[in-house]
């Protein structure tokens, strides 16, 4: 089964991340590539976990504010 991650653990996930992101600004490229593609990964996958439980169809609610943003866009 999936690790069970309840909403105020993904908000502080999340401002983990932001953190650890900041950080890298003056980092090495590669190593912050690296850095930031393994953080970004983490951050999804907490994402679609939250999602799962909470019976959110998390592909089609990302397709569909896609969708909305490039409307903004071109109108």
């Amino acid at each position: 089964m999936i690790e069970t991650i309840n909403g105020e653990k993904l908000i502080k996930n999340s401002e983990e991340i932001a953190q650890k992101i900041q950080k890298l600004q003056n980092s090495d490229p590669k190593s912050k590539k690296e850095e930031f593609s393994k953080l970004l990964s983490e951050l999804i996958f907490s994402a679609f976990v939250l999602a799962e439980q909470q019976g959110v169809d998390l592909e089609e609610s990302f397709l569909q504010e896609i969708d909305e943003m490039i409307l903004g866009f071109v109108t």
